[in-house]
């Protein structure tokens, strides 16, 4: 009896040793630091995985996830010096190479970015998101078809991954397969911002009222036509906003601000009335302004008629009880149109749509053209917004978002205070989430972009929340101010822009 009760005392003992040497209770682990991550206590995830990482410096998971984590945060700079540290650590990881195109594509270094998703595909081909790497700086580069091939091929390695899930959904049409890829990322990619999530599925709710219909379908195709501009004075004398007048649902024509910075149709709650439009389903609308996102719906128009010419049916509309313009009832984006060729002729108050650019059935099917001539200006395709590379003072560079719906051009806080010295402003700035409370004048810069210069003081503000939003450093807005005396040209099928100005008169402060 008391041999037996020493056989038990011993093998108690070699449980206690073996769970002893085993994982300590306090010791951070993978799945911990991956809790905190989809719980977005992003501080808590990256405290984890440092202390892992210290542990097992090796571990390239642990490194991968804190890039991740600190990108998330909204701390990019911080993620690509640990995605240095970790293809210092763990060269041979496809991984770490794919943490580094991550770290790069975050900052809009987009050549960078390319080469470390390749690196990586070239390490381990079966990596997924060393493919979502390559489908995204594709995408943004318009070339469509190549990008949904690396897309389909992410998913179909990692099906579980919601953001393979939504870069896939970008690229299709309006379908039962395309929402419930959309419903995928809204409720699996928990680390993202819940307003975000909450749109999304807003939007797939709307698409499934209406079965899932393509939107913004041109009723009447034309070979080419113009239509007339009405140009508005709202931070000066001379116009900085142009508005087309547009009716909904067979209602009186509207002024609707033209936007190349925003999606869709917008418009205030009055309008939608009157259209009428119903409000189908809640929804939240952002944009610039510290106030945060305001209380909106979603709603649907049958017909939109734009400039008493163009028709359009099944259109998508946000409608907001905020004030969206002192002069103007809404906001209309470029992108409804983008199977056009796009011609906004400011100083003669016109836009010319010219011939079709590409096939509507599937604007997302297609790869550019290759480019070429002097005459055009390549840019980025993120998150429906146009990125055009600008120069800075001759020597630094940034990628300003083309924004004919801002009244005056602006400048991200950080990248001004690289190239000068900034003072405080009374200037006001605001947009669909209000004013901004802190607004930096800069002294007189040279901006260089797609064959123009602007030589003069900028407003400078904090556009960290937008560059977020669009998962890409943004350096700031090329306003109206700077692009009314000149004829725009976009070509959203091949990713170009062409410029031509008409007055070189100087914008006014």
């Amino acid at each position: 009896m008391l041999s037996f009760l020493r056989m038990v005392c011993w093998l108690l003992f070699l449980i206690w040793t073996a769970q002893a040497v085993g994982t300590p209770v306090g010791q951070p682990t993978l799945p911990q630091a991956k809790e905190h991550f989809y719980s977005r206590r992003f501080r808590d995830s990256a405290a984890t995985l440092r202390e892992l990482i210290r542990l097992e410096p090796a571990n390239v998971g642990a490194r991968y996830l804190l890039v991740r984590t600190l990108i998330e945060d909204n701390l990019p700079r911080q993620g690509l010096l640990e995605a240095e540290l970790a293809g210092k650590e763990c060269p041979a990881e496809a991984l770490s190479h794919v943490a580094l195109g991550d770290a790069h594509f975050r900052l809009a270094d987009f050549d960078r970015a390319l080469s470390a998703y390749e690196e990586a595909v070239k390490r381990n081909a079966r990596e997924p998101r060393a493919h979502l790497g390559l489908g995204r700086i594709l995408y943004s580069d318009f070339r469509f078809q190549s990008a949904r091939e690396r897309f389909q091929t992410a998913l179909s390695l990692d099906p579980q991954d919601p953001d393979i899930a939504l870069a896939l959904s970008s690229v299709m049409p309006r379908s039962p397969e395309q929402l419930k890829l959309e419903e995928q990322y809204a409720d699996q990619a928990t680390y993202r911002d819940p307003e975000e999530l909450e749109g999304t599925k807003a939007l797939v709710s709307l698409f499934k009222l209406k079965g899932g219909k393509r939107p913004f379908v041109v009723g009447n195709p034309p070979d080419e036509t113009t239509l007339g501009l009405e140009g508005l004075p709202t931070h000066s004398l001379r116009p900085t906003a142009f508005v087309l007048r547009v009716s909904l649902n067979g209602g009186e024509p509207r002024k609707l601000l033209v936007d190349t910075g925003a999606h869709g149709i917008v418009v205030s709650a009055r309008v939608a009335q009157q259209g009428p439009i119903e409000s189908l389903v809640p929804y939240r609308l952002g944009g610039l302004g510290d106030a945060g996102r305001a209380s909106a719906s979603l709603g649907w128009a049958d017909s939109v008629i734009i400039g008493g010419k163009l028709s359009l049916r099944d259109c998508p509309v946000i409608i907001t009880d905020k004030s969206v313009g002192r002069l103007w009832e809404g906001i209309i984006g470029t992108d409804v149109l983008r199977s056009y060729l796009i011609s906004l002729d400011f100083p003669a108050n016109e836009l010319r749509i010219g011939r079709a650019a590409g096939d509507q059935a599937d604007d997302y099917s297609l790869d550019r053209a290759p480019r070429g001539g002097a005459d055009s200006t390549p840019v980025h395709f993120v998150e429906g917004k146009l990125l055009i590379k600008t120069t800075i003072n001759s020597k630094g560079r940034g990628y300003f978002v083309l924004d004919t719906g801002a009244g005056q051009t602006l400048i991200d806080r950080r990248l001004a205070e690289s190239a000068s010295k900034v003072t405080s402003s009374r200037r006001r700035v605001g947009g669909i989430s209000g004013q901004v409370q802190e607004v930096l004048r800069t002294e007189e810069l040279l901006l260089q972009f797609a064959g123009l210069e602007h030589r003069g003081s900028l407003a400078a503000v904090d556009l960290s929340r937008l560059s977020y939003a669009l998962g890409m450093e943004v350096g700031g807005l090329i306003g109206c101010d700077l692009l009314r005396d000149v004829c725009l040209t976009i070509d959203y099928r091949n990713g170009v822009i062409r410029t031509s100005r008409v007055n070189r008169g100087a914008p006014e402060q």
